[in-house]
């Protein structure tokens, strides 16, 4: 079995060995064998940005630290697009979580007050949602996708007003990703 590999943001190597920061943001203080970042100190202490050190990084050539590393194949670009799958995988672990929050909001199972809706009762709706989110014009647009989820769901014919509020959360929320 393959342990768990991990990012590094400023330039995309896929091997380190550790996140470069935990679940609460502390640094791993590792240094990436590719770029040579090192988590909690380039950015804390020496106040570099991703985007700044990764830009002094490649004007200087791209050179790698730890130079019995690098691969015979080794691609820059290839290696840089693990970057965006990062973010992707960033923004998209966020944009779950304020999909779910809002729709939990919902109640469409009309709990009695003060019960709960367990958290993932909802996620595999969610995960549709998060499908329609950027192809939806409009509140109104995500709220019918959100409506026809939950009535395939509950097999029930929900007001669509009961989803507006919340597809124009979700919008708003997750626009200013």
């Amino acid at each position: 079995m393959e342990d768990k590999k991990y990012i590094c943001p400023i330039c995309g190597y896929d091997k380190l060995d550790e996140p470069p920061y935990g679940e609460n943001g502390e640094p791993s203080f590792e240094i990436c064998p590719c770029c040579g970042f090192e988590y909690g100190y380039d950015d804390f202490d020496q106040h570099y940005t991703f985007e700044s050190y990764r830009a002094n990084w490649l004007k200087k050539g791209a050179k790698w630290v730890d130079k019995d590393l690098k691969p015979n194949d080794w691609d820059l670009e290839k290696q840089l697009t693990n970057i965006e799958k990062l973010q992707f995988k960033e923004n998209y672990s966020k944009m779950f979580s304020i999909v779910r929050e809002e729709v939990n909001k919902l109640d469409p199972m009309g709990l009695a007050p003060g019960e709960t809706t367990p958290i993932d009762e909802y996620d595999e709706e969610v995960e549709m949602i998060l499908t329609n989110i950027e192809s939806a014009k409009n509140y109104q647009d995500l709220s019918k996708n959100i409506k026809d989820i939950f009535n395939e769901m509950f097999d029930e014919n929900f007001e669509e007003k009961l989803f507006y509020d919340c597809a124009k959360n979700i919008k708003i929320r997750t626009t200013k990703m």
